[in-house]
């Protein structure tokens, strides 16, 4: 069974999310179960080894997968910012919610993932994980004005 590493870059960001470890059942999956797997994890790792609350844990996967219209709504106010713990949204974190959240925004653009080096782009796209691959989900911020 391979163990990979995903780690996450948000470009402006002060605050990132630490990697995450993925032990992996099969060498091969889709990029579609790598962002599940990943999502779940991280929010594993958020509530449980840092003891984040449920508010804490959704602002910093708020980094990562800011909706469209998150984005469009604080651009337009001059500023895209990182949600602060008191501007998340109730008490508990529903995963699959998550995990919808982080798909749809790959497949609008507003993160990219690369394994091995090289960008997917199809969440239907079968990864080899035979050999020790570095994984990176990478989430571009908007400059300021454009």
């Amino acid at each position: 069974m391979p163990t990979i590493e995903v780690r996450t870059k948000v470009t402006g960001a002060n605050a990132p999310i630490e990697p995450v470890f993925l032990e992996l059942v099969s060498e091969l999956i889709t990029l579609r179960e790598l962002i599940r797997r990943t999502v779940a994890q991280q929010i594993q790792e958020l509530t449980i080894t840092q003891r984040l609350d449920a508010a804490a844990t959704q602002a910093a996967l708020a980094r990562q997968y800011l909706s469209e219209d998150e984005v469009a709504a604080q651009a337009e106010a001059g500023r895209v910012k990182m949600p602060t713990t008191e501007e998340s949204q109730g008490p508990r974190v529903n995963v699959e919610a998550e995990i919808k959240k982080a798909l749809r925004a790959f497949t609008a653009q507003r993160f990219y993932v690369f394994v091995g080096g090289r960008q997917v782009e199809n969440l239907d796209e079968e990864l080899d994980f035979a050999q020790q691959t570095q994984v990176t989900f990478l989430r571009l911020m908007p400059l300021r004005g454009g």
